[in-house]
């Protein structure tokens, strides 16, 4: 997909790699950011390449977390107010 993308749209690895430098730059301001910090170009670049094209440092990493959604029962008293 990133190929795909690239060639669509004339897309460097440089490019990509400026974009990676801006977006951690951002995510240094950001407590809860994975992996802030900042880089050079020339990191990104040299950063090793788990599936080709993208290199380390232009992924995000997944961690583990959970997710819990609370359903309720609508409150009677205002479902009769609310002419439910």
């Amino acid at each position: 997909m990133a190929n795909r993308f690239m060639e669509m749209y004339g897309l460097s690895e440089t490019t990509r790699a400026m974009v990676a430098v801006k977006n951690r730059g951002y995510a240094v301001s950001n407590p809860f950011a994975q992996q802030p910090g900042h880089h050079t170009t020339e990191e990104v670049l040299s950063s090793r390449m788990p599936a080709y094209p993208l290199r380390f440092l232009e992924c995000c990493p997944t961690r583990p977390r959970a997710c819990t959604t609370r359903c309720l029962r609508p409150c009677a008293p205002f479902v009769r107010r609310a002419g439910g």
